[in-house]
């Protein structure tokens, strides 16, 4: 097990995707998590459709001490879907470029190897989100130096459990994707799958109202769950930006709901790994 962990590390650090995949992540925090909603906030008049309290709460979610929640809200919709490429690429690039066999055929056994895997991966969920968090205080910082408005960051306590809570999201996407690659045997398929869900399937259902089936399965999604935990990091800012239709969720249980798609999709891959035949 820990030779799997050290040799899967090894390979996560010489990927080059790995770095690219960071280097994407931090521009689209700054770009789709700050920026651009700041130019639609200064730009849009206050009377062609967004009242003014709507554009506070916007402009309230972009100060720097809010950095934190603002970040783990957005992970998912934002760093979730560089995530699960990263665990898509270190599954399913072992069939892609059929690599699989030789692993099976050295001393670690199947459940080793994978376990081993999935360690490399946390370790690269806790660099997506330190590179989330950095991204999230440096153009909130640059935002407040533009307004005009103090720069006072995160304290560090808040900076630690916003880094706990976005790996811990990050985590649960690396997991999904570890998972699609495993059960897919590719990249291709699995990553389209993945984002898809991402981007349409969860952004369609988090933007539902409330009632029913409908929040029953909002409770479940990734995106829902996250921008709770990142609620629960910022007391008194509505992290949604007031746009949000967001169930309340205790963070407990969202951190329940995030770890059990880790351990359920993780255990997943794998059982499908240990038992299925290479061909």
């Amino acid at each position: 097990m820990p030779g799997a962990f050290m040799a899967e590390l090894l390979k996560l650090r010489k990927r080059p995707a790995t770095f690219i995949l960071l280097g994407v992540n931090v521009a689209l925090v700054a770009l789709f998590g700050y920026f651009i909603a700041y130019l639609f906030v200064v730009v849009l008049p206050t009377d062609d459709g967004l009242p003014p309290g709507v554009i506070d709460a916007l402009l309230a979610t972009l100060r720097p001490e809010a950095a934190g929640g603002y970040a783990v809200s957005n992970s998912s919709s934002i760093s979730g879907p560089i995530a699960l490429i990263l665990g898509v690429l270190a599954t399913g690039s072992e069939y892609t470029l059929r690599t699989v066999r030789l692993m099976v055929t050295q001393r670690p056994r199947r459940v080793a190897l994978l376990l081993g895997k999935l360690g490399a991966l946390a370790v690269g969920a806790v660099l997506l989100a330190i590179s989330t968090l950095l991204s999230a205080v440096l153009s909130a910082t640059l935002i407040a130096v533009l307004e005009g408005q103090p720069t006072t960051p995160p304290s560090g306590s808040d900076l630690i459990a916003a880094l706990g809570a976005a790996w811990l999201v990050l985590l649960a996407w690396v997991s999904l994707g570890v998972a699609l690659g495993v059960l897919l045997r590719g990249t291709g398929l699995p990553i389209g799958i993945g984002l898809v869900w991402g981007l349409v399937v969860e952004a369609t259902f988090s933007a539902l109202p409330f009632g029913g089936t409908i929040e029953a399965i909002k409770r479940g999604l990734l995106s829902v769950n996250a921008s709770a935990l990142g609620g629960s990091l910022t007391p008194g800012i509505d992290v949604t930006g007031g746009f949000g239709s967001v169930p309340e969720i205790e963070p407990v249980v969202a951190v329940a709901v995030l770890a059990g798609y880790v351990l359920v999709l993780g255990g997943v891959a794998v059982a499908v790994f240990a038992r299925r035949e290479i061909s």
